[in-house]
């Protein structure tokens, strides 16, 4: 539950960073009606699941407004009208959750990897809800085809899937925020954001990751690949880190060590790899 989820995030994170703290599935009453009143006379959890991903879909008017941009909790996504994957499964996680449908978060073999620097490497994923329905798992994914079957998913769990929420947070302050005559620095939020999902999750490589990526953008190369080491031994075969590794080698002059890295990399990396290699 959300109350059982504050908890255990109060519990792991740094209190100047409590402030910090939302519960991405969390509904509110208006939301738990209209969950509850399209669901009413829906005979099976399939049915009621695809009861809310109609209601879900009328908010919109019928046409899903996706944005990648726009990453929202439940309440947001649902006053809003639009927001990116996560942002609607937390909606959908949400209402099936209240009533009494186990939904919970998966992570789909689906890659999205933007930078704004060649030599870097950023890297999301595509979360998705997974409910079990007739003997085995569907995916419910908001677009067009909102039951579509991937090859490859894992389901994650809702601290896993809140890390996903930061870490992604950090990724829209440091590429898409700008600063504001307040004095507010997005830089600053990136690095918070990241570290915020790391003190949640501490094994969380994707945000290693970033983060490291996030001390390279300014300078801090030493830091960066500590950050990159870290996410590598959570995961060695994490073709991402790797190569970023490698090319902070490389840029401290340690070619050798660099395309040790750069090799590992590539032999890792799959038909949807990307490796930088200098």
């Amino acid at each position: 539950t959300p109350e059982e989820m504050r908890a255990e995030l109060e519990a792991r994170v740094s209190t100047q960073m409590r402030d910090e703290i939302v519960i991405p599935f969390e509904i509110d009453d208006e939301i738990r009606q209209l969950a509850r009143g399209v669901a009413r006379n829906a005979r099976t959890d399939d049915d009621k699941v695809r009861a809310i991903v109609g209601a879900i879909t009328s908010l919109a008017g019928f046409s899903i407004s996706y944005d990648w941009l726009s990453n929202k909790t439940a309440k947001e996504v649902f006053r809003e009208g639009k927001g990116n994957c996560l942002a609607y499964t937390n909606l959908f996680v949400g209402m099936a959750r209240a009533v009494g449908v186990n939904a919970v978060y998966a992570d789909v073999k689906f890659t999205q990897r933007v930078t704004r620097e060649a030599e870097i490497i950023v890297k999301s994923t595509h979360i998705t809800a997974a409910v079990s329905v007739g003997g085995g798992s569907t995916l419910i994914d908001f677009t067009s085809n909102p039951e579509r079957k991937y090859t490859a998913f894992k389901v994650i769990d809702d601290l896993e899937a809140i890390a996903n929420f930061y870490n992604n947070q950090g990724f829209l302050y440091g590429y898409f925020t700008e600063s504001d005559d307040a004095g507010f620095d997005p830089q600053v939020k990136e690095m918070e954001m990241y570290r915020l999902a790391l003190e949640i999750l501490p094994n969380f490589a994707k945000s290693r990751n970033n983060l490291g990526v996030a001390l390279r953008r300014r300078g801090r190369i030493d830091e960066a690949i500590e950050q990159y080491r870290l996410a590598l031994e959570q995961d060695p075969r994490y073709v991402e880190a790797r190569s970023n590794l490698g090319t902070a080698y490389y840029n401290q002059g340690l070619t050798e060590k660099a395309l040790a890295e750069y090799r590992l990399a590539s032999e890792y990396a799959g038909p949807d790899g990307y490796v930088h290699q200098r």
